[in-house]
């Protein structure tokens, strides 16, 4: 009871100190003009661009996602004898922990110059981050040169659990990103060896239809583990599986408000070999509408076939628009899941 008392006691300090800071330290609340918070924004908007600049320069196109800090020059700020009690640190060397996947994936969401993003992609598959021999990604580069302060990750094998293994949730967050940031030849290519229902059962070790914790990658001791999927999960990279799905079938954002009207526009991500030999591709949209694309020309999406007709169905209606767009109340109907079949026939 005592316990129980004195965590409520916490949370109800934590609460009154966040309330008594939250317009400032002093407690009082300020007003200034929007302009002030746009010019602010835009400047350190600025700011972390340069600074990706500058890293993408100083590490060769793979920035890093670690530093380590130590400490170079002290003063003693107390002492009891002979023995310091207290010191100051005066300045620090900055290191960066061998390359991980992490911010690379992060660089990829955040409107980085495409040439720049290409460039990277390229020299991470040349590099330690890469599993030659399975094709396949790693949390990071070879980390035998770095000491527990690292943390746990350095006290597992590697090849195993978040150490230098292929932790699917990041390998999902990394191809994901490839899909949002225009790279759509390099995120085909790589998904067809990363994405676990392209994978070899027998090698996986496992149901192609359940996501793993990580995989086993070749460096680990024991080969037999080789791409291998240990622990199930159902979080992380299930989320991002859905994610690069609905982009991958809908597009990255199929409504969206066009000279004040609601607008519903299909802007499909697909390589022409996922469409069948009949030229079409079906997928469930929002639940209750069946989506078809026809393609006869299979041809991919992303930079040659464009809708040039949608015909929406619904029982004793047929209704055709020209174009890649339904607009206004027809995209309303959609969005509220009135139409059985939608079809867009791409050219």
């Amino acid at each position: 009871l005592q316990s129980e008392k004195g965590y409520h006691d916490r949370v109800e300090a934590r609460e009154a100190y966040r309330d008594a800071v939250r317009f400032g330290l002093g407690g009082q609340k300020k007003t200034f003009p929007l302009s002030v918070l746009f010019d602010y924004l835009e400047g350190l908007k600025q700011d972390i661009e340069r600074s990706l600049e500058e890293l993408y320069t100083e590490y060769d196109g793979i920035i890093p996602t670690f530093f380590t800090y130590k400490v170079t020059d002290h003063t003693v700020a107390t002492t009891s004898g002979e023995t310091p009690v207290r010191v100051k640190p005066r300045s620090f060397a900055k290191r960066a922990l061998p390359p991980f996947l992490e911010a690379p994936a992060r660089l990829l969401k955040a409107g980085f110059s495409p040439e720049r993003l290409h460039d990277m992609h390229e020299r991470i598959r040349t590099s330690d981050i890469h599993d030659d021999e399975l094709d396949m990604f790693k949390t990071s580069a070879c980390l035998d040169g770095e000491s527990h302060e690292i943390g746990r990750i350095r006290a597992f094998t590697k090849g195993w659990l978040e150490r230098e293994s292929n932790f699917l949730h990041m390998t999902y967050k990394y191809l994901l990103g490839l899909l949002q940031a225009g790279l759509h030849e390099e995120f085909f290519t790589m998904m067809k060896k990363n994405l676990v229902c392209f994978m070899d059962p027998a090698v996986y070790g496992r149901s192609t239809l359940e996501n793993s914790s990580f995989l086993a990658t070749s460096n680990n001791p024991d080969k037999g583990t080789h791409g291998r999927g240990f622990f199930a999960r159902l979080s992380g990279s299930t989320i991002e599986g859905l994610n690069m799905w609905s982009v991958m079938m809908a597009g990255p954002r199929p409504f969206r408000i066009e000279d004040g009207e609601l607008v519903l526009r299909f802007a499909p991500v697909l390589e022409g070999s996922f469409f069948k030999t009949d030229g079409t591709v079906s997928f469930t949209f929002r639940k209750k509408t069946t989506v078809t694309y026809v393609n006869p020309a299979r041809k991919n999406t992303y930079d040659e076939g464009r809708i040039e007709r949608i015909v929406l169905e619904r029982p004793g209606e047929t209704i055709t628009r020209q174009g890649d767009a339904v607009r206004g109340r027809l995209a309303e109907e959609a969005r509220n899941g009135s139409f059985k079949r939608i079809t867009a026939y791409i050219k």
